[in-house]
């Protein structure tokens, strides 16, 4: 007797999410949230400078995605979680740091593909196209920089959290994410006005049983 071994995606769900932007330039620390459950955390963030965040959990971050100039991804799958769970970035004067998290639960969750683009200026931007390999996939967006529009536009997905500008003290960063139970090609586009300079990344995480 044979049997055939089935594997079922396990679709990702939403957390918890927070964005905080520093007020010295210098550095900034999110508020709490809770994580309790997640499997997967994902950062991202806008600075001048670029270094590896913390959290005061002591998880290891992995850079997920870079746009070459202030935009960045990074995430840590099967984390230390629990309430009261923070997060750092500390790039340090002249860094003019924000910073965004969001927490995810769904088993075995694995980076699949990642893009990114930048443009000097302009009003909007698309990420890359990307076509999940598989089933329940999150697909987490994000663009920073200079833009002061505090109601950014994008074609799919769900804007999280988003903050504009803040002359020599913190840059814009909006974040977003769809969760798709059928992959589905994405190439995310953002818009904003008036025109500024902008960097978008994306990541895809795939959930399998």
């Amino acid at each position: 007797m044979f049997f055939t071994v089935r594997k079922f995606g396990a679709t990702p769900a939403l957390l918890a999410h927070t964005l905080k932007q520093s007020t010295d330039g210098k550095i900034v620390t999110t508020d709490a949230i809770d994580t309790t459950g997640a499997t997967v955390i994902v950062i991202s963030y806008s600075s001048q400078l670029v270094p590896i965040p913390t959290d005061n959990k002591s998880n290891t971050w992995t850079e997920a995605v870079f746009d070459a100039t202030r935009e960045k991804i990074y995430h840590c799958i099967n984390p230390t979680v629990g309430s009261g769970h923070t997060f750092t970035l500390n790039p340090g004067v002249n860094g003019f740091p924000t910073m965004a998290v969001s927490a995810y639960s769904g088993a075995n969750p694995t980076l699949l593909d990642t893009k990114n683009n930048f443009t000097a200026s302009g009003t909007s931007l698309a990420t890359g196209s990307i076509t999940p390999s598989q089933d329940n996939v999150l697909l987490y967006y994000a663009i920073g920089d200079a833009f002061t529009d505090t109601t950014m536009g994008l074609d799919v997905g769900t804007i999280l959290n988003e903050a504009a500008l803040v002359g020599f003290v913190a840059f814009a960063l909006a974040h977003a994410h769809e969760i798709q139970t059928a992959a589905t090609t994405r190439n995310p586009t953002w818009s904003w006005s008036p025109a500024a300079r902008a960097g978008t990344v994306l990541a895809a995480f795939g959930f399998s049983l």
